[in-house]
């Protein structure tokens, strides 16, 4: 019994020594904010909102209002967020939303979506959170009923920290740049335990 007590002393700077030098949760490549903050234009960016209480408002949405509430209960209902959905014809800094959502005709500009951060950042990237994040969907782009439910997994997904995956990689993800229109894609295990890990 001595002897295991000294071992078990003997191996606690070792474990204190490797608590310090591994991060809590090792993210992988396809995880972390990146972008410039603001809502001009059409570039997309990458945030963490900035805790598990995640308010998100659709505003005034239409076409994609469905798709959207399928996305959120089958893709993010399941992670360690916790979603609250509301119906709002506004959404500006004083609203108190994380995540606000709008859709609309933007013309032929090659993309079904974007997302941007139009509240405050803080901290810097890769772990850099903000306060209000906009994702806009294109109405221009026609999809079926499946493909607007893989673009607003994809969309809101830059909400929470997730990039697009390596290409090869991660090829059932609602993540993937070259994500198919046709296709129902969602949250792979891997991007579920990385938003349950952070969050």
């Amino acid at each position: 019994m001595t002897t295991l007590r000294r071992r078990r002393l003997a191996l606690a700077p070792l474990v204190a020594l490797l608590a310090v030098a591994l991060p809590a949760a090792a993210f992988g490549h396809n995880f972390g904010s990146q972008g410039s903050p603001g809502t001009g234009g059409t570039t997309s960016g990458v945030w963490f909102t900035p805790d598990s209480f995640w308010a998100v408002a659709g505003v005034n949405l239409n076409e994609f209002e469905f798709s959207m509430v399928v996305t959120m209960q089958d893709d993010y209902s399941p992670t360690d967020l916790d979603l609250h959905f509301a119906s709002t014809t506004s959404c500006t800094g004083s609203s108190g939303y994380d995540l606000c959502l709008f859709d609309s005709n933007y013309g032929d500009n090659g993309l079904y979506g974007w997302n941007a951060c139009a509240g405050f950042t803080a901290g810097s990237h890769p772990n850099q959170t903000c306060t209000m994040d906009w994702v806009r969907w294109n109405t221009f782009q026609s999809t079926t009923t499946q493909g607007k439910n893989s673009i607003a997994c994809h969309e809101i997904g830059h909400s929470v920290g997730l990039r697009h995956p390596t290409a090869g990689t991660d090829t059932t993800s609602c993540m993937r740049n070259d994500i198919s229109p046709g296709v129902n894609q969602s949250l792979n295990q891997s991007m579920i335990n990385h938003l349950n890990d952070k969050y």
